[in-house]
């Protein structure tokens, strides 16, 4: 129902949805509410890119996989419960907090341009399957942790996190996570090139400071393999 003109879909908890598996609304301005969907039990994905006048989604599903809420942009209260979720796509909505629920097989989650966000609550560390975090143009002051399996983050243009602090929790990230595993790839092959455990810094630079710390660490720990 590609850029359709519904308002809702049907009132109350859907009895006849069982064999229901992806439910694409994309570009449907008008749509206002997604009725309650635990019925559907083998719904995977949902597509709701740019429904504009979605104001609340509140999503329960135990075999949903990916939901996409891109240009949701009146968006502002959101859940999703879902063991199996993989993918979360939440960029331009106008949510204001983001408590994880338990996610543990989410690998991607897309917070880009959500300018009212300010808070991402501590237990994202706990999403142990994450890879890919976008936290660019949010109004994130704070972040604590980072999930050890987290491969890229990018956090372009969130003029609100302190730099040199986030720098340092980003640093701390790849030596403990990323750096022994690049080190042994390497000695099993010398050829090796890693593409895809990288960090975006916020700002245009890495501070001289931190760009020191960063290389005493790595040669410290290089030093140490070899002994």
């Amino acid at each position: 129902m590609h850029e359709s003109k519904l308002k809702k879909l049907r009132n109350g908890v859907q009895q006849n949805l069982v064999n229901l598996k992806i439910i694409y609304l994309w570009g449907s301005r008008d749509l206002i509410e997604v009725p309650d969907l635990s019925k559907a039990e083998r719904l995977e994905v949902i597509f709701l890119y740019k429904c504009v006048s979605l104001c609340q989604l509140h999503v329960h599903s135990k075999s949903l996989r990916r939901l996409f809420a891109e240009g949701c942009s009146s968006l502002k209260e959101f859940s999703v419960t879902s063991e199996e979720i993989k993918e979360l796509n939440l960029a331009g909505t106008t949510i204001c907090a983001l408590q994880p629920s338990i996610w543990p097989k989410i690998t991607f989650l897309s917070l880009k341009d959500c300018n009212n966000l300010k808070f991402i609550g501590n237990n994202i560390v706990h999403l142990s399957s994450l890879e890919i975090l976008d936290l660019s143009r949010t109004n994130i002051s704070s972040l604590l942790e980072l999930p050890p399996s987290l491969q890229l983050l990018m956090a372009i243009n969130c003029t609100s996190l302190e730099s040199d602090f986030t720098q340092q929790l980003v640093l701390k990230h790849m030596l403990q996570s990323h750096i022994p595993y690049i080190h042994q790839q390497y000695l099993d092959n010398p050829a090796y090139n890693d593409d895809h455990a990288y960090f975006l810094f916020l700002g245009d630079h890495v501070t001289k400071r931190l760009w020191d710390l960063y290389s005493r660490q790595f040669n410290n720990y290089s030093l140490s393999s070899k002994i």
